[in-house]
């Protein structure tokens, strides 16, 4: 993803959105993988539920190792605020907006896993087409 991102915004005066989109590419792997690979279904409830609220205050509700994720994905979003003008913050809205689907879109599949669930055809499309993260990135 790292190639697509180079190649879409190649110009030197796009360096702003490379490195924009990176963080995002970066942030978004790894809590797939805290979903898909490490965490339990508990804790990605509360992952879940923490980044619904996106509130640094309730980062003491999450498992040790997910703390300093969870600030680091709050943090670098104040960063994004801070790189863009005052007429492009609005912006982050719709990041952080499509940053909680998807967290809830792989809250649902790891449900579906724990619980050995098989969706319907039309459940699976909802929810992956969340998941695969092309709706956020969008932004």
């Amino acid at each position: 993803m790292l190639f697509l991102d180079a190649g879409v915004y190649f110009e030197p005066y796009y360096s702003r959105a490379r490195v924009i989109a990176t963080k995002v590419i970066v942030l978004t792997s790894i809590l797939d993988d805290i979903y898909d690979v490490y965490s339990t279904l508990e804790e990605s409830q509360r992952l879940t539920e923490a980044i619904q609220r996106w509130d640094a205050k309730v980062v003491h509700q999450l498992p040790e190792y997910m703390k300093d994720y969870y600030l680091k994905l709050i943090h670098t979003f104040e960063e994004f605020e801070d790189l863009l003008a005052s007429d492009e913050k609005y912006r982050i809205t719709y990041l952080k907006e499509a940053t909680k689907e998807l967290s809830e879109a792989y809250f649902e599949e790891s449900k579906w896993r724990d619980q050995h669930y098989v969706p319907t055809l039309e459940e699976h499309l909802h929810v992956s087409l969340i998941s695969s993260g092309y709706p956020m990135l969008e932004c």
